[in-house]
């Protein structure tokens, strides 16, 4: 399942992958929801804007890291494929297939990457660098355990672990 689920995620992204990024995993999941951002990084992103709008020095002069300003799309269903450079997310439509693209992530806006059991199946929570936390549930018939892996390899930047 799970490599046809790549296959079919890497064509619905046509040309929008590059040619040096590789497709590591993918998995249809349930959104269990999140956490919220650090206030300092509520911090940050204001004075990121102040800086664009020149009400304020340059972003980089308060010491704003980019990666804790990544958020995570969500919708209730979706299919991610994860590359070595990103997470690319559909919502899955009423059949169960991919439909709209909702966004991508840039792996280097996540922090860790967490594997656990809940009563009624596997989640995989997505720290970001912001400090929320993303619960997926990765959908029956999926591969968790690859799935995970995929993650952990792309953050680490090609070491999982």
């Amino acid at each position: 399942m799970a490599a046809s689920l790549i296959e079919q995620l890497v064509d619905l992204a046509g040309t929008g992958i590059g040619g040096d990024e590789r497709p590591l995993g993918a998995a249809r999941i349930n959104y269990n929801g999140s956490s919220a951002v650090r206030k300092a990084t509520l911090e940050a992103e204001l004075a990121s804007v102040t800086s664009e709008l020149g009400l304020d020095g340059p972003a980089s002069d308060a010491g704003i890291d980019p990666d804790t300003l990544v958020a995570f799309p969500a919708a209730s269903q979706m299919a991610i494929l994860v590359t070595d450079k990103r997470l690319v997310l559909w919502a899955l439509g009423f059949t169960g297939k991919p439909g709209k693209l909702i966004g991508t992530v840039p792996v280097r806006g996540i922090a860790e990457v967490h594997r656990g059991e809940i009563s009624f199946g596997s989640l995989v929570r997505v720290v970001m660098k912001s400090g929320a936390a993303v619960d997926l549930e990765v959908k029956k018939g999926d591969d968790v355990d690859a799935f995970t892996t995929a993650l952990e390899t792309a953050v680490s930047g090609g070491h999982a672990g």
